[in-house]
This record gives structure tokens, sequence and C-alpha cells, in this order.
């Protein structure tokens, strides 16, 4: 006879763990932010805390968009019946160095962008 594991947090495996415990401690210091401005600084205006939390809700919402990306990537590439994502994985090791340099220095640099826009939205 088998258990069912009622615990939600046990199903998952430990990147899902530690992107969710990732998460939940950016939202305390999101929440948490303008306490600790004011803790240091006795003068800090209501303004200067403000920008701290601002800056952590831009990082959230980056990271929102990336996992919602993500898993919007992962539906679309079962659905369109694409190949294997190791078939694809071979495909890329069989490319010279420049051509992998070139496909690492894109997905940066679309990555730095996401977060500049992110960042730009927010303020």
């Amino acid at each position: 006879m088998k258990t069912l594991i009622m615990d939600p947090l046990l199903r998952i495996n430990k990147v899902h763990y530690y992107w969710v415990t990732g998460i939940l401690l950016l939202i305390l210091a999101y929440q948490l932010a303008p306490l600790f401005a004011g803790f240091f600084n006795t003068t800090t205006a209501v303004l200067d805390a403000a920008v701290w939390q601002l800056l952590l809700f831009s990082i959230l919402t980056f990271l929102a968009l990336l996992t919602i990306s993500w898993y919007l990537l992962c539906a679309a590439w079962s659905t369109l019946g694409l190949p294997n994502i190791h078939f694809m994985v071979l495909q890329f090791k069989d490319l010279s160095s420049w051509k992998q340099l070139s496909f690492y220095y894109a997905c940066f640099a679309l990555l730095f962008f996401g977060a500049v826009a992110c960042v730009a939205a927010i303020f």
C-alpha cells in the first residue's frame, strides 16, 4: 500500500524548491525594506525606503517573467512537436566554439535587456 505525500514542497525537486525559497525571501525582503532602511539611518525619508522597494519589485517582476516564459516555452515545445531537448543540446555541442559563444552572448544580452526593461518599467 502506498502512502500519499501531502506536503507539496516534498513533491518538487530541489531546483524548484530553491526557486520557491528564493522568491519567498525576496517577497519578505520587499516587505521589510522600509524597516531596514529606517533601522540603519533614522533620518531616512519614506522615498528613500521606497527606492529599495521598487528595486526589489523589479527583481521579482523579472523573475516572474522568466518563470512564466519558461513554462510557456515548455508548453509550446511539446505542443508544436519540436525535437527533444536532448537532441537540441547534442546539435548545440556540434557547433563551432565561436557560434556557441555568440549564442551565449545573445542569450545574456536578451536577459540583460529584459532585466533593464523591468527596472525601467517599475521606476
